[in-house]
């Protein structure tokens, strides 16, 4: 776990994954839930078909480095930019 600093949404990677969401189908109507738990399914397909996708998207140089100091501090593990 890597604290993340007062006041910054920035870097909360549920925040970067809700606002590409909320870009794709926040403003449509939908006259079933299931058409639109299709869609959110759609939107999150690329969560579990590319980690590349997932790192790219919500990794940030200033939490791969506390991460990379708390692991030192701890054990070997070292965080990798993709």
């Amino acid at each position: 776990m890597v604290p993340l600093p007062p006041c910054s949404p920035g870097l909360n990677s549920l925040e970067a994954i809700g606002d590409r969401i909320r870009e794709q189908i926040g403003n449509a109507l939908w006259e079933w839930l299931t058409d639109l738990k299709l869609a959110l399914g759609e939107e999150l397909r690329w969560l579990w078909e590319s980690a590349a996708a997932v790192w790219r998207s919500v990794s940030h140089s200033c939490l791969i480095e506390r991460a990379n100091v708390t692991a030192a501090e701890n054990s070997t593990f070292r965080c990798q930019k993709w």
